[in-house]
């Protein structure tokens, strides 16, 4: 099953709010529900907000439409990890996995607000990702 291979699965259930007047969920929301799994990544493994970083890039693919009332299960998992940058993979879909709603990919980089520069990934937070 697709939510057991997945770094981290969060819940999302389609607010009225999130739709647009065609009945299903407009595309701008695709990339919250994408950051609420960014956010469940951080809080599974404990991070917080150890490492600040920027989104750097954000791509999504529409497969089919979720509407008001489904539940999205946003499934994340690392992709790639380099020196300052790494990739997180989502596949958005119905609590069984069967049906994709969407799937895309963010690039986030390690970033030092002070200083307005980026960094290398920490070892810690490395670390996790490596999990």
């Amino acid at each position: 099953m697709l939510a057991a291979m997945a770094a981290v699965t969060a819940v999302i259930e389609v607010r009225f709010a999130d739709c647009d007047p065609m009945g299903h969920v407009n595309n701008a929301n695709y990339l919250t529900y994408c950051e609420q799994g960014r956010v469940a990544f951080l809080r599974q493994y404990d991070l917080g907000w150890q490492l600040p970083f920027i989104l750097a890039e954000a791509t999504v693919r529409f497969v089919f439409p979720a509407k008001f009332g489904d539940t999205v299960h946003v499934h994340l998992d690392v992709g790639h990890i380099g020196t300052k940058s790494w990739r997180f993979d989502y596949r958005l879909t119905d609590p069984s996995g069967e049906r994709l709603y969407a799937e895309g990919a963010s690039v986030q980089v390690a970033y030092d607000y002070a200083d307005a520069c980026t960094i290398a990934i920490p070892a810690g937070f490395r670390a996790a990702l490596e999990r």
